[in-house]
């Protein structure tokens, strides 16, 4: 805090200060809202631009895996362009692009069922082991809906049937949800028999 009467050599010194910018690559997914006419479906939506770069800090962009676009498709009864401007999430300085451009093809829905897709355990407890009452099901059928050029690329590997254990906390026989979806977002997945629930029986 006090004056000191003295020299200082040298009065100025170089620096050099390296400056960063963290960025990552994502993809651009669309997803669907609504429900469109009962006899139509959507057969592709192409993007001119399937990724995007997105720039902020690394414990940001660690939580990101993909820029989600919602459209709407209560709407839809043809073939439709559409442009919109993507959000900025959470965190992020900036990104690559800001506006995408969408081809939606809609084409007639129809259906198809895919016989034997294994089930699966979600978010089970270590604590416990558990078996299924009724061993047939040990696979489920399932009905997927959508255009013939979706739904006929289809197999039992692309489907995934899972079993929710979140809600398990204790043995003995109960009843939890089972879910299905697949990996093609323009089809439409439900067991075939429009279960919701699946007993089991949970020991220790």
């Amino acid at each position: 805090g006090y004056i000191v009467d003295c020299d200082i050599i040298p009065s100025t010194v170089m620096a050099t200060v390296s400056v960063s910018s963290p960025s990552k690559e994502v993809p651009i997914i669309v997803r669907t809202i609504g429900t469109m006419a009962e006899d139509l479906a959507l057969d592709s939506i192409s993007l001119d631009h399937s990724t995007v770069t997105i720039y902020g800090s690394n414990n940001v962009l660690s939580l990101i895996d993909a820029v989600y676009v919602d459209v709407d498709v209560t709407n839809l009864t043809k073939n439709t362009a559409l442009s919109t401007t993507l959000n900025l999430p959470s965190g992020v300085n900036k990104m690559s692009v800001t506006k995408i451009n969408m081809e939606i093809v809609v084409g007639e829905k129809t259906s198809r069922e895919i016989k034997n897709v294994k089930v699966a355990y979600s978010n089970l407890n270590s604590d416990f082991k558990v078996k299924l009452v009724d061993e047939n099901d040990v696979t489920v059928n399932v009905i997927v809906y959508g255009t013939k050029n979706n739904i006929d690329k289809l197999t039992a590997d692309d489907i995934a049937v899972n079993i929710d254990m979140s809600s398990v906390t204790d043995v003995g026989l109960q009843q939890v949800p089972i879910y299905v979806s697949g990996n093609n977002l323009l089809v439409e997945y439900q067991i075939a028999d429009g279960r919701k629930y699946i007993q089991i029986e949970v020991a220790q």
